[in-house]
């Protein structure tokens, strides 16, 4: 399986979550200012959401404390998925076309491998398993926010 390069792999594995905080604060920023009618929300909203997408994507690429190889499929299934659904919301709050169908594909693939995960591992459950199950509530809670 593909792997990053090693300066890549450590700093990505120790400032992961830093990393996707910072997003998520320039993401909620870009929301603000996009309802209050500021044309630069949209562009602030779309470079942050498609940098928190490019990050779920390489957090596929990070190498996995998970020993067997179900496990690191699913992983990397699940950080695609994020991208996926990540970049279909976007679509969905720019009122691009197609958002709908990769929404659902980013969401249906999240939850069939975050459950495959999660009985794959449910004796030795850990704080990957919990930021993967936090990350989705959150996606999940946004989009049906979104839609009400």
């Amino acid at each position: 399986m593909n792997k990053l390069p090693p300066q890549i792999n450590d700093y990505l594995k120790k400032n992961y979550t830093k990393i996707e905080m910072g997003l998520f604060f320039f993401i909620v920023f870009g929301l603000i200012l996009k309802f209050s009618g500021i044309t630069t929300g949209n562009i602030i909203l779309s470079i942050s959401i498609t940098t928190i997408s490019m990050l779920y994507y390489l957090g596929a690429f990070i190498h996995s404390d998970f020993e067997d190889n179900i496990s690191r499929i699913m992983i990397k299934v699940l950080h695609m998925s994020w991208a996926v659904f990540i970049v279909g919301f976007l679509f969905q709050i720019l009122q691009l076309p197609q958002a709908d169908v990769m929404i659902n594909v980013g969401y249906a693939s999240m939850a069939i491998s975050f459950i495959i995960l999660m009985f794959k591992n449910l004796e030795s459950w850990n704080k990957i398993m919990t930021l993967s199950l936090a990350r989705t509530v959150i996606m999940l809670a946004a989009f049906m926010y979104w839609n009400l």
